[in-house]
């Protein structure tokens, strides 16, 4: 399992990759509106790094809990 650390370097759109994710699986899994996600990716907006921390923590907890 990788660490949030290990993604400082890394888009959105290279994080939901990462984990085989759409758009609308990640705004289901954060919360955040799949329009937002969409602007993230296109660099029409950028997240700040407090967002890509916690979309990082779901996404660990999501891997956790799928392999329990």
């Amino acid at each position: 399992m990788q660490k949030i650390s290990d993604f400082n370097d890394m888009s959105i759109k290279e994080l939901r990759a990462y984990y085989g994710l759409t758009q609308a699986e990640l705004s289901n899994i954060t919360g955040i509106p799949k329009r937002t996600i969409g602007n993230w990716e296109t660099g029409e907006r950028k997240p700040a790094p407090y967002i890509v921390g916690l979309i990082c923590a779901k996404l660990e907890l999501k891997e956790i809990k799928s392999k329990s």
